[in-house]
């Protein structure tokens, strides 16, 4: 697709920042496709479309970290730094594009595009079990990536909506003057988890790319499964971190 072909993987990976801009361009025209096209699923029609034009350039850049587990690399975490920018970079892009998009559309179409999202924020910490209820997220992220290669982008996507809709609605607080100290601490959950899907993606990314390649067979397999086993523990500590934070918030 046009968007998508702006720039090469590599090029992505050298300046990841591009992504961001990337990101805030493809959720505005997501955005506004599904709420004329789809008005009635207008809040998850967003997110499938968002999904369909950045799972490309995701797969193209899991086929290269995947090529450096079969150069034997040992930089672990660090080796994989580029594409976990680059999930970071397009998380900022779509949550910056639909946090201003919530903050300034009327209440009538936000009630039409970011229904799903707003039912679920209203509730987001009210349940006890924010723990269990994160790593069903994150099985779940790391699931579509192994099956559909970068189709964790579908809850990357989602998770950066409805932290999008959190903040829009804390802002909000502030510019009518109702803003209650401590009500900003919801948020730095939020960082450690985008940063644990974006590690788990990686790892679940590279076990696609390999498995479908034939590649978990042999000597070579273990330097895959090393990197998946240790990129996937990085990521479940973030996690767990953040939803202790977020525990005790509620508390």
């Amino acid at each position: 697709m046009v968007l998508e072909a702006l720039f090469t993987v590599e090029e992505a990976k050298q300046e990841p920042s591009n992504l961001f801009l990337l990101g805030v361009v493809i959720s505005t025209v997501a955005l506004w496709l599904s709420f004329y096209i789809f008005p009635q699923g207008a809040s998850t029609w967003m997110l499938f479309i968002i999904t369909l034009a950045i799972v490309p350039l995701m797969h193209k850049a899991f086929m290269g970290e995947e090529a450096k587990d079969m150069a034997h690399s040992k930089k672990l975490l660090r080796g994989h730094l580029p594409i976990i920018k680059m999930y970071l970079y397009l998380f900022l892009g779509i949550f910056v594009s639909l946090l201003f998009w919530y903050i300034f559309l009327p209440t009538h179409l936000l009630e039409i595009i970011f229904s799903v999202q707003m039912n679920v924020a209203s509730t987001i910490l009210t349940d006890g079990a924010i723990l269990i209820m994160s790593l069903k997220v994150l099985t779940l992220f790391m699931l579509l990536t192994f099956i559909y290669g970068a189709g964790g982008i579908l809850i990357l996507a989602w998770d950066a909506a409805l932290t999008s809709v959190i903040v829009g609605n804390l802002l909000k607080h502030v510019i009518l003057g109702s803003y209650v100290p401590g009500m900003a601490a919801i948020l730095l959950p939020a960082v450690f988890q985008i940063i644990a899907y974006s590690i788990a993606a990686v790892a679940a990314g590279i076990l696609s790319v390999a498995f479908y390649k034939g590649h978990l067979k042999g000597k070579l397999a273990k330097y895959i499964l090393i990197d998946f086993t240790v990129l996937s523990l990085v990521a479940l500590v973030m996690l767990a971190v953040g939803a202790l934070i977020a525990q005790g918030v509620v508390a």
